[in-house]
């Protein structure tokens, strides 16, 4: 064949394949998987509407039914516009904000912290070894600390120099021995450690009108083992401290981006009984579209500092707190911002994400609209819906009875004959129980097949033997066996969230059966095939 019938053969071939391709796709493309009138939806909008869909534990479905009435009901509630009713819009600006700040923080962040076991390595020696077995040394005053310096310098132990009667040091100032690492040490004392770490005994210190000296007994310097103990909090350690560096990073770069600007000379004149006046209406932080002013930003403050402790923070002025709450406000309108004008609610793989949500919103606003109104359900209601299906409310069967046994077969059945002579069940059977016969009150279907047949059997007031596995056992029926039922009060709720549901589903059906009647559906059934060797692989 020539090249020039080839390449008619060709372009004949591709011809045919455009003419028989759905009016939306070219010839390379998947037909669509559900076609709505004019509108088609393919495999991979099922697929990402299924992962949204599903819950755990939920079969995945054997037909697209739950997909297209998805479809026609999120349609329905868009040519409502309910796009434009307020709830709608709250709820889904509040979930674009809060996912896009989870991608701004996974993308400028999160994804840029790495933790090298070199650095693991050079935190381990500097704040987690060496291990120090340590003891400290309580006493009354400076002078004894002086004291007890000098005699052990001339190379006394510690217990030798408290004992010494001649030093009247305290003898019972001597804590047991405790091993603490580096950083476990309160920070006072790990830097009188840090000025001389091989040290036996370091400065003395006060706390609290006391005097104390730490006696470091002995240095352990760690191993592979311990090491791999520790790594897991030092990496987290080491990734919190790079992700507040890399947080600060971008609020600075944000900032700039913004032209965010802050009166930090005004911020320091908003004290705890208000800011001063001519700083009250001033802006403290500007914004491209707004601002923070003095009267607004002691608002915020003080309540930061009423909600913890007030006056009992210590070491923490008001004007501190009033640095802190601008800086948390501009850190927190800065990264909203720049998340929601990042748009990841326009790409993958959020773009699939936020196009369920909003339909799923859609359809919650539908129902609010259409089906909820429907679904109230009054007291009459319950109440013949409780005395209709009162069964379904039922405890299990109880049986109140006496009973006794023995293994005796020979006084058994004595005891037997006398019972069907006429004789008292007590009287008669109390050789068997001295103590007295038990009554008990329990559900029939606990009891032996045997004893339910006995039971059977008898009325009330009735008695019998019953021999099972050696067991000699009489039985006395004290009331027929009765059914109580849960009291109406106790499942109200419940029968009214059932109800309701009932309901609820009853009117969704109605609906769909509706736009299913006015809609033009045609599903590929190859393409559905498709989907469902794939959730299979997904397994």
């Amino acid at each position: 064949m020539s090249k020039i019938c080839v390449r008619i053969s060709l372009t004949t071939l591709i011809c045919l394949l455009w003419m028989g391709s759905t009016s939306h796709a070219l010839f390379w493309q998947d037909p669509p998987l559900v076609t709505i009138n004019d509108q088609s939806w393919d495999r991979q909008d099922f697929l990402n509407w299924w992962q949204e869909w599903k819950e755990p534990g939920m079969e995945q479905p054997q037909s697209p039914d739950d997909f297209i009435d998805w479809i026609l009901l999120s349609d329905e509630a868009e040519q409502m516009q309910l796009y434009d009713e307020p709830r709608f819009k709250q709820k889904v600006h509040t979930f674009l904000k809060v996912r896009s700040l989870m991608m701004l923080k996974n993308e400028e962040v999160d994804e840029k912290i790495s933790v090298s076991d070199e650095e693991i390595d050079r935190i381990y020696h500097r704040d987690y070894t060496p291990l120090l077995k340590l003891r400290s040394i309580e006493l009354d005053s400076e002078e004894q600390c002086a004291a007890f310096m000098q005699a052990v310098s001339q190379g006394l132990s510690s217990d030798e120099v408290l004992s010494d009667p001649a030093l009247k040091l305290p003898q019972t100032g001597l804590s047991e021995p405790i091993v603490q690492r580096p950083n476990q040490l309160p920070p006072h004392v790990r830097t009188l450690y840090e000025q001389d770490p091989q040290t036996r005994y370091l400065p003395a210190y006060s706390y609290q009108d006391r005097w104390f000296i730490l006696e470091i007994m002995q240095r352990d310097p760690g191993n592979d083992n311990d090491r791999a103990n520790v790594a897991e909090s030092i990496s987290y350690t080491l990734r919190k401290d790079k992700q507040r560096e890399l947080t600060g990073q971008l609020n600075m770069r944000l900032m700039e981006k913004y032209q965010v600007k802050m009166d930090e000379q005004g911020m320091k004149r908003i004290h705890e009984d208000g800011p001063e006046e001519d700083v009250a209406e001033a802006a403290m932080i500007t914004f491209p579209d707004f601002t923070i002013t003095g009267q607004i930003l002691y608002k915020n403050a003080l309540s930061h500092y009423q909600r913890f402790g007030g006056k009992e923070m210590k070491d923490t002025s008001f004007e501190e707190i009033v640095q802190r709450v601008a800086n948390d406000i501009v850190a927190q309108s800065l990264t909203s911002m720049e998340a929601l004008n990042r748009h990841y609610e326009s790409k993958p793989p959020f773009q699939s994400v936020y196009f369920f949500y909003q339909r799923h919103r859609l359809i919650r606003e539908l129902e609010s609209k259409l089906i909820l109104p429907y679904t109230k359900v009054s007291d009459e209601e319950l109440s013949h819906y409780y005395n209709e299906h009162r069964e379904d409310y039922a405890y299990p069967v109880r049986v109140r009875y006496a009973s006794v046994e023995t293994r005796n077969e020979k006084m058994a059945l004595k005891l037997r004959e006398d019972l069907r002579q006429g004789a008292d069940f007590y009287q008669t059977l109390s050789p068997l129980s001295p103590a007295g016969i038990e009554t008990k009150t329990t559900p029939l279907a606990h009891l032996i097949p045997e004893m339910q047949d006995l039971i059977d059997r008898l009325q009330p007031g009735q008695s019998d033997m019953l021999e099972v596995d050696g067991y000699f056992h009489f039985i006395r029926l004290i009331e027929e066996p009765k059914v109580d039922y849960k009291p109406f009060d106790q499942i109200r709720d419940a029968l009214k969230a059932q109800l309701t549901q009932a309901k609820f589903s009853q009117r969704r059906a109605e609906l769909v059966a509706q736009l299913r009647q006015r809609t033009t559906i045609t599903v590929n059934q190859n393409q559905w095939q498709r989907c469902l060797n794939e959730l299979n692989k997904g397994q």
